[in-house]
């Protein structure tokens, strides 16, 4: 840097203000220098490898060769210099944008922060969290959520009043970034905010936001009795107040759905999800259709009505896909990828998968790459290409712990466990299902534990430790009876009846396998008129062949 003088040096410092990309007339705005000056420094400073130019169609731009430079260039400026530059920064850029000033909101927002102009950083710090949001941005919304929070108790510390639906919206848009992103102690404190300013404001429709997102907290750590409870809640709260936000509406009655399915209450599930998909189909926008129509074939297709789910699923991305939401229709993709995965048809399953994994490359989506890979491992692992299944977890291994997603890392982990158990490798699965636990106990998953009690019960059987594994089978039983998971409930039992037969307690073994058969008789009550009978039955037949085989015992 010894090689420029003073005055390009204070230019660059500028520059490194504004960020990494900066454009050559806010720079002008901000700066005491004529413009012919400012341009041969800039030349300067593209000689000398500080800067790179970037033309587009709104003007020329710049960028830095390096951000560590310009992180250093940065914090050579004085505290008190880099906040008054950041609030200049703010202004102009709002002032060169005008009425289309929406479009870097995000850029205002953070140079009002960061030069500590609490009441201009507020409303677009909100503006922005909402954008970010709505592009499943999470990490990028909850940032600036928190801005407009430190603004908001700035101005609230000397007395200025804070307009009170900006600090709703605040509180709602950063309770459930904070859920998506696994902070739960801080979303359950931005709901005790959500609920103490309704209370304060007499909001009723704050409040009902407040329980769809307290819903949606206890769903993501698997208390879904509770996550009901609340739906019902909110649900109750749009009635009292005769509240018209079709919006909050469908998204409790699909909330209240999603819980239910969860909770294994497969027909009370499927009446709130047509009512969300009849509140959405009234309104022009198909996405809100597309999401209610995919989430309700998924329901369709645990209930043993693959035809319809089929269907439905294929409706809802040819909605969301019609819509121009990018990022909806990748879920979509997914979604209906499951529905065919879950009905046998792998190949189908991995195309939709694959089509739902180029668009979150395409699109950037970290979180939904990994998840995509863990699907296309899934599909893979279900035809028995071990070799391919384990490829996709270690990409999405990898991907979680680059975003630092440990729930995603502890499927990843969870899922190669399984293959290990698919080659019999079982010491090796046993260790990694074992750290797949110890991070879904940190996260309260009560069902993704469950699932890996079974799979350590499975690990545990094959090294012949089957006390370890009886204990393991147990413990998953208990869990799923508890969450009403009744499709791992019987997997539990009848691993319980396995090892007691082994150990020759077989009234025991007996006894659990008949309440493994009662919670498959409750899931085949459940099944709509016309299900296939056989494809529902098929993975179950060990259950009724090991009861056989213990009545011909007893007679022996």
């Amino acid at each position: 840097m010894h090689r420029f003088d003073k005055k390009a040096l204070e230019v660059f410092k500028h520059a490194a203000v504004i960020g990494d990309e900066f454009e050559f007339d806010v720079l002008a705005e901000i700066l005491d220098i004529d413009e012919d000056e400012l341009d041969d420094i800039l030349r300067q400073g593209i000689v000398g490898w500080i800067l790179k130019e970037q033309k587009s169609a709104i003007g020329d731009s710049f960028r830095f060769h390096n951000s560590v430079l310009r992180r250093a260039l940065y914090s050579s400026m004085a505290k008190a210099n880099q906040r008054k530059v950041h609030a200049k920064v703010a202004k102009t850029i709002e002032s060169l944008q005008g009425s289309k000033k929406d479009r870097v909101v995000g850029q205002i927002a953070y140079h009002y922060y960061w030069g500590a102009q609490w009441q201009k950083a507020f409303s677009p710090a909100v503006k922005a969290g909402e954008i970010a949001r709505k592009r499943e941005a999470f990490a990028e919304a909850a940032s600036y959520f928190r801005y407009s929070r430190e603004a908001m108790e700035q101005l609230q510390a000397i007395g200025i009043k804070i307009d009170t639906i900006l600090a709703g919206k605040m509180h709602v848009g950063l309770s459930e970034a904070l859920i998506i992103l696994n902070k739960f102690d801080d979303a359950e404190k931005e709901l005790t905010k959500i609920f103490d300013l309704a209370n304060q404001e007499h909001n009723i429709s704050l409040r009902a936001w407040g329980e769809f997102f307290s819903s949606r907290y206890h769903q993501a750590r698997s208390a879904m009795k509770r996550a009901v409870e609340l739906a019902k809640l909110g649900l109750e709260s749009i009635a009292e107040s005769d509240i018209n936000d079709d919006e909050l509406h469908r998204r409790l009655l699909q909330q209240l759905g999603y819980t239910l399915w969860m909770s294994g209450q497969m027909d009370a599930a499927q009446e709130p999800l047509e009512k969300a998909v009849a509140i959405a189909e009234a309104s022009t926008d198909n996405r809100p259709a597309g999401w209610a129509l995919s989430y309700l074939g998924l329901i369709h297709c645990f209930r043993g009505n693959g035809t319809l789910a089929m269907e439905l699923g294929e409706k809802g991305l040819k909605l969301l896909r019609a819509s121009g939401d990018r990022v909806s229709e990748m879920f979509a993709w997914e979604r209906v990828g499951i529905i065919f995965s879950m009905l046998g048809d792998q190949d189908r399953a991995l195309y939709f998968f694959e089509n739902g994994l180029e668009l979150a490359r395409a699109i950037g989506h970290q979180h939904q790459q990994a998840l995509m890979y863990i699907d296309l491992g899934e599909a893979n692992r279900l035809k028995n290409n071990l070799v391919q299944a384990e490829q996709h977890y270690q990409k999405a291994l990898t991907i979680a712990r680059q975003i630092e997603r440990s729930d995603v890392e502890a499927i990843s982990i969870q899922n190669l466990g399984l293959v290990a158990i698919a080659r019999e490798q079982f010491a090796e699965a046993a260790q990694m299902l074992e750290k797949s636990l110890i991070l879904f106990q940190a996260q309260h998953r009560g069902i993704s534990e469950a699932e890996v009690y079974w799979a350590l019960g499975k690990a545990r059987e094959g090294l012949g430790e089957i006390n370890t594994a009886l204990e393991n089978y147990q413990h998953a039983a208990k869990f799923c009876n508890n969450l009403s998971y009744l499709d791992y409930e019987w997997r539990a039992l009848l691993g319980q009846g396995s090892i007691l037969t082994k150990k020759k307690s077989y009234q025991e073994a007996k006894k659990v396998i008949n309440e493994a058969i009662a919670v498959i008789e409750k899931m085949k009550s459940q099944l709509p008129e016309g299900a296939n009978l056989k494809t529902f039955l098929e993975d179950k037949q060990p259950v009724y062949d090991l009861l056989a085989k213990l009545k011909e015992r007893r007679e022996e």
